[in-house]
């Protein structure tokens, strides 16, 4: 499994062989906690590589969505490579959460 961290441009460094991810700086992981009436939105820097094999473009930020309403998109998990993506799609999916509210509340 292959580790990283944020720079401070928050591009992904991987670490070294030598590299232990325990003793990197964890303030750099920034997570986005969105309650928006009966939903959570969670998107965070995972650290690792969820991709498995994929060298060239690691996954290492993942959004999920938890709903009250199962009906709704509740246990939506997407995964992006880089900060940029994963600061959009957690806007998509505040934006969604919260298109959903409203139209339940002017039901």
């Amino acid at each position: 499994m292959l580790f990283y961290r944020l720079d401070e441009n928050k591009q992904l460094v991987k670490l070294g062989q030598n590299d232990n991810w325990a003793n990197v700086d964890h303030r750099e992981q920034v997570a986005f906690n969105e309650p928006i009436i009966g939903t959570i939105v969670s998107t965070v820097f995972l650290g690792y590589d969820t991709s498995g094999i994929n060298y060239n473009n690691p996954i290492c930020f993942e959004t999920y969505v938890a709903s009250e309403n199962p009906n709704v998109f509740s246990g939506v998990t997407q995964r992006y490579s880089t900060w940029q993506e994963a600061v959009a799609g957690h806007k998509k999916w505040c934006n969604r959460a919260i298109d959903e509210a409203l139209g339940d509340r002017q039901r």
